[in-house]
């Protein structure tokens, strides 16, 4: 954990509630609770498994069931999904980055 705690860049992480793959509570929660050198935000998608918010499907692997299971969260949309993670996305270069201090409203 002392790694951890040494980490002082700020960070973004996104994570869903029911991650299968990496945990949410064991897994990126844990990271991101443990990482108190750095000014650290966590998003969480509530209900929202691992592959979130990432590029669609390619339409030439859509009819593949076994790549929408691997790669499409069933919970959410993933235009909604891309367009929060967007939002908070800017909001978190900006105010990292640019030292736009009135953008890390939106970090909160």
């Amino acid at each position: 954990m002392s790694g951890l705690a040494a980490v002082t860049v700020p960070t973004l992480m996104v994570a869903g509630d029911l991650d299968d793959v990496s945990g949410y509570a064991d897994g990126v929660r844990w990271l991101w609770e443990n990482m108190t050198g750095a000014d650290r935000h966590l998003l969480v998608f509530q209900g929202a498994r691992h592959n979130l918010p990432t590029d669609p499907l390619p339409p030439e692997l859509a009819a593949h069931f076994a790549y929408r299971e691997r790669y499409e969260e069933p919970v959410w949309r993933k235009d909604r999904m891309l367009a929060i993670t967007n939002h908070m996305l800017t909001a978190f270069l900006d105010t990292h980055l640019k030292g736009e201090a009135a953008k890390a409203r939106y970090l909160a």
